[in-house]
Formats: C-alpha cells, sequence, structure tokens
C-alpha cells in the first residue's frame, strides 16, 4: 500500500464525506416532525397471497428452470467472474418477467405510477440513506460479533461479487455488465416485487409501518448476507418510504440505481488505487 492516499481515492473520500453531510444536514433541516400521512398513500395490492409467493418464487425458480433447461451450466465457485455472468443472465430474465408481471397484470399495475416524479426527490431521499446506512453499519458490527460470541454460527464474508470488484480482478466487459446490473437491472426487478408488490400486500392486511419493517427484513434476507443484513434493511425501509410519499415506483428505481452506483464506483476506485 502506497505511503501517500491516491488522488482519485482522496478525491472519492471527500465526495462519500460530503455526501453523508449533506444528508445529514437534510435530517437536521427536519427539526420539526413532518406529517406522517403520506404513509398511508401506500395502495394495499389486492391480489391473493399465492400470486405473491408465485412472484417471489421467480428468484428462485427462473434460476433453476435456466440450469435445467441447459442454458446454463454450474460453474466453479472459485471462478466468480464467469459465476457473475451466470447471475447476470438470471437478472436479465427476471427483469423480463417483473416487467411483464406488471404490463399484463392490472392487479400489479395499478397505484405503481400514480404519482409524479421527482428528480429532487430522489435525489434528497438517497443523500439522506447514506447517513442512516453508514450508522446501521457501524452499530452492525458489534451486535455480528456479539452474535458470534454467543456461539451462533454466522458467516461474516464479503459478497463474491463485491469482492471481485475491491481485488481489481473483474475484465471491463465484467465491469460493464455489473455495473448494468447493479444500476438498472437490480433496481428494476427488485423495486417491482419488494415495493411494488410485497409492500402493498403487507398493506392490505397490517399497518404501513409494520408492512415497512417486515417487506425490508425480507428485502435484507433475499440478500444473503449477514455482514450487511442491517444496512440492507435499513435502505429496503427508506426505499419503502420513499415510494409511500411518491407514489410512483420509477421514484425508487432511481433511488436504488443512484446507491448501487455509489457503492460501484466506491469499489472500482478502491481496486483501481490499491488492488494488486
Amino acid at each position: 500500500m502506497p505511503d501517500a492516499v491516491p488522488l482519485p481515492l482522496l478525491f472519492l473520500g471527500l465526495f462519500v464525506f460530503g455526501s453523508v453531510l449533506v444528508g445529514t444536514c437534510l435530517w437536521g433541516r427536519e427539526s420539526t416532525p413532518r406529517e406522517v400521512d403520506v404513509l398511508f398513500h401506500v395502495k394495499p395490492l389486492v391480489m391473493r397471497w399465492y400470486g405473491v409467493v408465485l412472484c417471489g418464487g421467480a428468484f428462485f425458480v427462473i434460476p433453476f428452470l435456466l440450469r435445467l433447461t441447459g442454458l446454463l451450466r454450474r460453474i466453479n465457485g472459485n471462478d466468480i467472474e464467469r459465476s457473475f455472468y451466470a447471475s447476470f443472465a438470471v437478472e436479465c430474465v427476471l427483469v423480463l418477467f417483473f416487467v411483464a408481471i406488471t404490463a399484463v397484470s392490472e392487479k400489479v399495475r395499478d397505484g405503481l405510477f400514480e404519482g409524479d416524479f421527482s428528480v429532487q426527490l430522489c435525489m434528497r431521499e438517497f443523500l439522506k440513506t447514506l447517513p442512516l446506512v453508514l450508522a446501521t453499519g457501524l452499530l452492525w458490527v458489534p451486535i455480528l460479533k456479539f452474535l458470534r460470541f454467543c456461539g451462533l454460527p454466522i458467516e461474516v464474508e464479503m459478497q463474491p461479487l463485491m469482492q471481485l470488484l475491491l481485488k481489481g480482478q473483474a475484465s471491463v466487459p465484467s465491469l460493464v455488465a455489473i455495473g448494468c446490473s447493479a444500476v438498472i437491472l437490480a433496481p428494476i426487478c427488485e423495486e417491482i416485487f419488494f415495493r411494488g408488490i410485497l409492500l402493498r400486500f403487507f398493506c392490505s392486511f397490517l399497518s404501513v409501518p409494520k408492512s415497512l419493517w417486515l417487506s425490508s427484513f425480507i428485502f435484507a434476507a433475499m440478500h444473503g448476507s449477514w455482514a450487511a443484513f442491517l444496512p440492507i434493511a435499513t435502505v429496503g425501509y427508506r426505499l419503502g418510504r420513499s415510494y409511500a410519499e411518491s407514489r410512483n415506483l420509477a421514484v425508487n428505481i432511481a433511488i436504488h440505481g443512484l446507491f448501487n452506483a455509489f457503492n460501484f464506483i466506491m469499489a472500482v476506485t478502491y481496486a483501481h488505487c490499491y488492488a494488486a
């Protein structure tokens, strides 16, 4: 590791610090409690429970079917880059599936985009999410250590894709594919299901606050990372609140894409400066 901090990393650090500071200031400006009536603009989903289960099962069934048909082959677990291409193909099919469900099913489409799209709201909610994620990340570390101390078999490992980025081992085509996946594909399919379907389904028989937390924890669990469980749940909660406020899923997709792009740029910059 070089003695001096590389210039790109220095600029990135200043950008991150500035973004977190702006997000903290936005929270500080809300010195008086805002009206929370916007939470109850979430339009309940009228789809039956088995329809929601089938939509959620797509995250598991589609990869299985692609492997069953031979379109995807099992790849050595050590070959992270080739494994990602398989995941990228699955994500493309998932996006097509959820876009088709939205287009075909009036039950899903009804209420998803009834609000106005606001760039200002997207940026505000994105910036306000950053300090919360940082705080929950710092809080989550000692909690994980305590749980492991208590004997719970919790493996705290970074996701393979993030390892690939931080080690600087991804090729240029892989970086392009990872960027598209993180910024475009994942936000679309995850927001349609977790906010557009799951959150609204819970709102049909639970209060909105309970629905927000329940859908957020499921959102975090689906990512399969103990190391980032609480921060991901925090992001899910903020995305749910943003949808409740805007009533437009496009706002959520934009915020989700901004957050993933933020993490992607940080990982690539770090790898460019420090990876062997």
